[in-house]
């Protein structure tokens, strides 16, 4: 997604509010744009849209608090922390007929030196519990590679589930347009020990589920 030339064109500094509680305060970093990573994964096609995520119907918006507007591009949610939502990745597992999987590489550049990393993330549908949905794998600067497996109830899940999922916080959840209530969740990689790492980093995430997979809504990196 980035390049060293046009870093300052797709990062956006996010700075705390002063004045919103500790609790709910947002964390100094950087959101990254992940439409041309969107457009990669599903060439020929236009990228899946949050809508899309969240099922609502044709003609109907999504809910004010998960819109990006010039004033607040990037919206506060509840785990404190500033996500801009535009286009989604989407990485489909291998097919039934034998095609072969579509992971979503994405390179980030030379993002400046991060603390951690938030995963804006959903299921594509609901699944059992315990599912390997896929794989989240940070490569840091120095060479390092960390991978999160993303495991249905545990830290994904659909938008339409309502359970608890122990390592992901709840990152949105409100009533659509339709009468159902949806539900965001945030996957979180902090650096060891909090340390910051260097600035060349990339994220690749993958499919275990055939045809289909996690989708990824949005990343912000922390400084803080």
């Amino acid at each position: 997604v980035l390049t060293a030339g046009d870093a300052a064109d797709l990062l956006t500094e996010v700075y705390a509010d002063p004045a919103a509680p500790s609790a709910l305060r947002a964390r100094v970093g950087y959101t990254v744009d992940l439409g041309e990573s969107a457009r990669r994964v599903s060439p020929g096609a236009p990228p899946m849209q949050l809508a899309s995520v969240l099922g609502t119907e044709p003609g109907q918006s999504i809910p004010d608090d998960l819109a990006a507007n010039p004033s607040d591009p990037a919206p506060r949610l509840l785990d404190g922390v500033r996500y801009c939502v535009g286009a989604v990745v989407a990485p489909t597992g291998p097919a039934e007929s034998g095609a072969g999987a579509l992971p979503a590489f994405l390179p980030l550049g030379r993002l400046p030196a991060v603390r951690g990393l938030r995963f804006l993330v959903a299921a594509s549908r609901t699944l059992a519990v315990g599912t390997v949905v896929g794989t989240i794998t940070i490569t840091t600067g120095e060479g390092r590679r960390e991978t999160i497996d993303l495991i249905y109830g545990k830290n994904i899940a659909a938008t339409t589930d309502a359970m608890v999922t122990p390592d992901a916080s709840l990152a949105w959840t409100g009533p659509l347009p339709s009468g159902r209530t949806a539900a965001l969740r945030s996957v979180a990689w902090n650096a060891v020990d909090g340390a910051l790492v260097s600035s060349a980093t990339a994220v690749t995430i993958t499919s275990a589920i055939p045809s289909e997979g996690p989708l990824l809504l949005a990343i912000t990196a922390l400084t803080e």
